[in-house]
């Protein structure tokens, strides 16, 4: 599992128009809570997409808050 990680806006623009050709997984986890870092874990141990199935992507809530709080 590949995450790619969302710095600003303009790529949740991009992200958008792109989920209409590949589905596409947004996690946004906070990096100090345990429950995030449990899903985040059993997503990776449990992912069998392959990349051009299914994309996955990732907005940290706390560092990137604008980003967060736009999607």
């Amino acid at each position: 599992m590949t995450w790619k990680e969302l710095t600003d806006i303009e790529q949740v623009h991009t992200l958008i128009s792109h989920s209409f050709q590949v589905p596409c997984l947004l996690f946004k986890p906070s990096t100090t809570c345990s429950i995030s870092f449990m899903a985040k874990s059993r997503l990776e141990a449990n992912w069998n997409f392959d990349a051009d199935r299914m994309e996955s992507y990732y907005v940290d809530v706390k560092l990137m808050r604008p980003i967060s709080l736009f999607i």
